[in-house]
């Protein structure tokens, strides 16, 4: 009887007892996207990204100072610090984030400082959850002080209707992700980037 106690006291201090998994930081996949809306960004000028890590249950989570960023061509885009790019010269080159053993990429194009006449100038401000709104500003430039408006006269698309739609440059916003917004107008084509960000 003696034996069969200390059998069950020790078997008892074997057992083992299930613990709360501890991993705080697992990575389904991250998500890449401009601060602001842009298209093509002028030589000497700088742009910046963010970079949000996704769970698997689809929480995203700001690692942009936490990330590596990369540049494919360095003579065109050379990387500064917390996702902040310098654009050097004229080109395409594809931007990098890295975290976590996870990486995300966007194309950036740098034009030339000066610009060759006729062109479309597109700009927006920034861009805030899915849900909302924004106007994009599109400008036909025909000479230095000469310019008028093309919004509501220029075809308008939008690469992923899912993130973002566009009517007549209001951009309406419905899921987390980026969407190449297009103006045609005359021959002339002009894009902009429209990141959707995360609610925070």
């Amino acid at each position: 009887m003696l034996l069969a106690f200390g059998l069950a006291a020790l078997c008892g201090c074997e057992a083992s007892y299930p613990t709360i998994p501890t991993q705080s930081d697992v990575v389904a996949r991250v998500v890449l996207q401009y601060r602001f809306p842009t298209s093509t960004v002028a030589a000497g000028s700088t742009f910046s990204f963010y970079l949000y890590s996704v769970s698997p249950d689809g929480a995203f989570t700001d690692v942009t100072f936490q990330a590596q960023y990369f540049s494919s061509d360095l003579t065109v885009a050379r990387p500064r610090s917390d996702g902040i790019f310098t654009a050097v010269e004229p080109g395409a080159a594809e931007i990098v984030g890295a975290y976590n053993g996870f990486t995300a990429s966007m194309p950036v194009v740098v034009r030339p400082q000066t610009r060759t006449y006729p062109f479309i100038e597109m700009s927006a401000g920034s861009v805030g959850a899915a849900g909302g709104s924004t106007s994009i500003r599109a400008l036909l430039w025909q000479a230095p002080s000469l310019s008028r408006s093309i919004a509501t006269e220029g075809t308008w698309t939008s690469s992923d209707p899912g993130v973002a739609t566009v009517n007549y440059g209001t951009v309406h916003t419905w899921s987390v992700g980026t969407a190449l917004i297009i103006v045609t107008f005359n021959g002339l084509s002009e894009s902009i980037y429209i990141p959707v960000p995360p609610r925070s």
